[in-house]
Formats: structure tokens, sequence, C-alpha cells
């Protein structure tokens, strides 16, 4: 990783101040920078009782607002290449780099289903997906060519266990091939003969009943049902079978089971929920795929939660660090994780090592905006919420927002989280793309270009660029060009990077107390330290095994509601302003 910061910060100073253009990106924020597509048919308010009755839409008359969706990611890497599929978005993607997407579509596959899986086998790539008993095959899906391949088998779904959902296709290193599912309720797995056209092997059965004792594992009392288990991934890593699934605790989470048969004797690992954020601008990672990459190093891509202000089902991907510690416990790095984090293009040992260390300049800053529509005022853009927003009241070309970075920063990146209030289209055709123009100014009188795309047909909306190079600043404003529908409106206009100030000083005297009733909750306190944008709360199951965060901007106290009643945890506090990031030393630990 020296090797790829040095490079980075030879290239940064090899460009003049005032060049700042977009270029082939080393980095990557959290929502992912894809082109979500609006849902083609939007489920109204009254039917579904999700949302919010917003100005300007009648839901009482069956009126919508049209929202984007993907979720359920699975990712694997095939031909040296990544494809990245998740639920009802019309297509997939496909990356070399993990950094910039294309997407494919194709009338092969059923793509309107929900949880999508795929796995490589040979020279060839499968996929199968919620509710469907067909095998699909490719050699290259790049080409968007696919065919069924158990034709003369199809899996007998009429015969097993309702909700046939949330499917896992396994490829294990002896060549056996396994199928688990599960969608609210245990999950069941079945062998698969791939070499004899996918003929059903065994009887298929409950290989995962987690008990209810731990936090994370959400007991369901309204419908009476026992447990919150759904999304399977399977991993294997050094002879030991890792079974992943989502639920909720203080959030949507991924927990993970270890075996060493990939059928049976799943106990719930030590440290647990593996993959979690319930704070921050990004919120919710749950029902993932853990995915090795082309140098050795683990990604988990996630479902993650983004505004239920038009729908409860909408949301977003992300990806975060992961890996297999030296005592085999899977670990999932979400500290700073919708921040800027570098894409290695070698094996990584350090995973903490990719956060870039550009903090947040936006948060809460002074602004300005051409107008705001009533519900929907201009703070909501920097409130670091993903369950608010600003919106102008139209999306012509003369509105605009601006904020005021308070002192002269040096900006590193930009990610706008596009709103598109009041939008009706659906589907992904016929509504071209986000433009608009990026200007900066130190002293709002003279206006420079930071970023132009206007001529952009691009439809990202979570847009993030990192510059050429880091551009001085204090002032920013985007002015809209046009919108793919609805009102010119932003979730978060996050602007990334440093200024010169000190970093800030340690965290004193954190205080921890367990709740004697349940064990599974933790409540800190720290003292308060001037000048500061946040702090970061790492928290795990050992002094070098802190794999949870929180992250926390104005409160000086924090309820933690996932751990395991039986373990003692040990928790440490970063805080962090625009000069950096100082780093917790000190180390606090609970009883059990």
């Amino acid at each position: 990783m020296k090797r790829l910061y040095f490079a980075f910060l030879i290239f940064a100073v090899s460009y003049s101040l005032s060049s700042c253009t977009e270029h082939k990106r080393d980095t990557y924020c959290n929502p992912l920078d894809l082109n979500y597509r609006f849902s083609i048919e939007p489920l109204k308010y009254k039917e579904y009782g999700w949302g919010a009755k917003m100005p300007g839409c009648d839901m009482e008359k069956g009126e919508y607002h049209s929202f984007r969706e993907a979720a359920d990611p699975s990712a694997v890497l095939f031909n040296n290449e990544y494809y990245l599929f998740a639920s009802k978005s019309g297509g997939y993607w496909v990356s070399k780099d993990l950094s910039e997407w294309e997407f494919i579509t194709t009338s092969d596959l059923p793509l309107e289903a929900y949880a999508p899986t795929a796995v490589k086998i040979g020279n060839s790539l499968y996929f199968a997906t919620t509710g469907s008993k067909w095998i699909y095959k490719t050699d290259n899906p790049r080409s968007g060519k696919w065919e069924i391949a158990n034709l003369s088998n199809p899996l007998p779904i009429e015969e097993w266990p309702k909700n046939f959902q949330d499917l896992c296709l396994f490829l294990d290193d002896d060549e056996k091939l396994y199928l688990y599912y599960g969608c609210i309720r245990p999950v069941l797995a079945v062998e698969l003969d791939y070499k004899d056209g996918f003929k059903v092997k065994g009887k298929l059965d409950e290989v995962l009943s987690p008990g209810a004792r731990y936090a994370w594992n959400h007991i369901d009392t309204v419908k009476n049902r026992n447990m919150m288990v759904e999304g399977p991934w399977m991993n294997k890593y050094n002879g030991k079978y890792y079974l992943q699934y989502a639920t909720f605790s203080d959030s949507y989470v991924d927990a993970v089971c270890v075996s060493s048969d990939p059928l049976k004797g799943f106990e719930v690992a030590a440290s647990n929920p593996f993959s979690q954020k319930a704070r921050g601008f990004v919120t919710g990672t749950g029902h993932g795929s853990t995915m090795m990459d082309k140098y050795n190093n683990y990604w988990h891509f996630t479902c993650v939660h983004a505004p239920i202000i038009k729908h409860g089902f909408e949301r977003r991907l992300a990806m975060f660090p992961a890996g297999f510690d030296k005592d085999g416990i899977l670990f999932c790095n979400t500290s700073f994780g919708d921040y800027p984090h570098y894409i290695p293009n070698e094996e990584v040992k350090d995973f903490e090592s990719l956060f870039t260390g550009w903090v947040l300049l936006s948060y809460k800053k002074q602004v300005e905006a051409s107008s705001s529509m009533n519900g929907y005022p201009a703070i909501n853009a920097v409130d670091e919420n993903l369950h608010t927003y600003w919106s102008a009241s139209s999306a012509n070309k003369d509105e605009w927002y601006s904020v005021d970075l308070e002192k002269e920063c040096d900006v590193y990146a930009v990610q706008i989280n596009f709103a598109e209030h009041l939008a009706k289209v659906k589907g992904r055709s016929g509504y071209g793309g986000f433009q608009y123009l990026i200007e900066y100014s130190l002293d709002k009188t003279e206006w420079k270009p930071l970023l132009d795309k206007t001529d952009s047909n691009l439809d990202f909306s979570h847009d993030y660029t990192e510059l050429a190079n880091s551009t001085l600043a204090r002032y920013i404003r985007i002015s809209n060009v046009r919108m793919p529908d609805g009102m010119f409106a932003m979730y978060g206009f996050r602007i990334f990077g440093k200024n010169d100030e000190k970093t800030p000083e340690p965290v004193s005297n954190m205080a921890i107390k367990r709740d004697s009733t349940d064990g599974k909750i933790v409540n800190l306190s720290w003292n308060e330290v001037s000048d500061v944008i946040g702090y970061n709360i790492r928290y795990g199951i050992a002094k070098d095994k802190l794999y949870m965060s929180r992250i926390v901007y104005s409160d000086t106290s924090l309820r933690i509601n996932d751990l395991n009643r039986e373990m003692k945890y040990y928790f440490a506090i970063d805080v962090f302003n625009e000069g950096g990031v100082t780093r917790g030393e000190r180390i606090v630990e609970t009883d059990k």
C-alpha cells in the first residue's frame, strides 16, 4: 500500500492547482456510483404504507413518486473482470477495476426477480434467481447471451418448502456445487450435480437456524416468526465454511456462522454481526456477498438503506474491504465507510490503510440556494442524512446550490446524491442523464470551473468524482443544466478534502456502562473535543479485532444494541476534523 500511496502523492503534485479536472479515479465512495434504475412499476403509498406524504403528490388519489432501487448484490470475478448482479435492476454491471462499471442488459434472464446469484464453474458463469427453476449459463456475460443449463432437470421448487427466495450457488474446491436459499426462515441447502444436468443430489435440508440469544438475530413478534434469516452467502477459507445471512439489530446487518461441513454443524462466529453500519450517511449493510478480487483481497458487497421517503424498498449498493484474520475471523471494515477509499492494485495487509484520510468539508456548513420547496430546506443537503433532502422549486437551468466551507480548503473529491423530487418516470430508457456545472471560488466573486458535466448523458444519481488534483477553494457551487426528471434536488452535496487545521486532541474520560439486565446493550460517553466534525467509535471482541464501528457527528454519547451477551468487548474512539483524523490509541474494555 505504501507504493500506492506515494504514487498518488506524486500524481497529485504533478498538476497545477488551477487545472482541476475529472480523471480515471483511484478511489470510490459509497453508495456505489452506478446507474440505478427507476422502478418499472412504482408502488403506491396507500397500498404499501411506506414512504411519506410529500407536497405535490396526492398519495390518497393513487399518485406516486418514482423511486430507484438496487439491492441484494451478488459479485463474482470472472475472466479477470467483476460482475455485479442485483435485484430488479433490468440488467447487471461489469468492471475491470471495481471503479468504473458498465451496464449490460439482456432478455435471456429473469431480471425482475429479487436476490440473484452467480458462480463461476470452469470457463462459464452461471446465474439463478428467486422463484425460478432454471439455472442460466454463459461463456461471455459481456455479450448478454445466456442459455438454460438445466433444461432437462428443472429445480423441483414445487416440491420444496415455500419461499424459494434469496439464492446462493457455491462451488466447493472439491468441485461439488451447493444451492442455499432462505428468506424470513432458516437457510435450506442441497447439493446439485452440475456435471449431470444439475440433478439434485440428496435431500434438501435445513442447515442454519442460529440461536435467538444473540442480539443481531431479529425476532419477529408481529408475524410470530422465530427468526429473521435471509440472503445466505457462502465462502470457504482454510477448510472452514462461512455461511453469511442477513438480519436486523440496530440496523440491517450480515451475520456469519462457521462449520467444517457445508451442510451441517454451523455455529455463530464470535465476532458478529460481521457487516454492520448503523450510523452515518450510508446505513445498513445487509444481504450481501463476499468476493475475492484478482489481487487476493476480499470485498463485501451489500445493499444499504437509501431514503425511505419515497418507498421502503428504495435501496442502493455499497462495497467494503473485508477479509479473514490470522484466527480465521471474517471481518468487514465499514470504518469511515461512506468516505472515499482507495481501490488497491495489489494485495493489501492493512485494510484500514485504504481510507484516503479525506474528510467531509461540507457538513452543516452555511448554504445558499436559488430556491427551496416548502419542507425541503437547503440545509438538508449537508446534514449527512440520506433520509432528508433539499429540493429547488424547479428543474430550470437557473437553479443552483452553494456551500461556504468557511475557510480555504484543499478539495479532493465531490459526491452529488441527486433526489429527483416529484419524478414520475419509470424504467431506464428515454430520460437521459444529469447535466450540471460545479464551480469554486476563494472570495465568492470570481468563480472558476471545478467540474463540467454540462454535456453528460450519464444517469449516475450518486455521482462521485475524484479530482485530478486538489483544488484550493472556500466556496463550491453547483448549477443545474438538466435533470432526468423531477426537480433539481439533492440528498447530499458532499465535498471531501482537508485544510491546514491542526488535527484534534484525543478523546478523554471515555466511560462505558453495560446494561446489567441485557448484556447486548452498552452505553458509551466521552468528553467533548473542541473544533471537531465527529467521532468514529471502533469496537470488537479483542484489542486487535476492533472490526465494528459507528460514526457520531454531534453527540458525545452512543448506545449500541448488538453485542454478544456472553463476550467481553473493547472500544476506541477516533476524533476527526477538517485537518484529519486522530486515531484513538486508548482502548477501554467492558465486562462480560
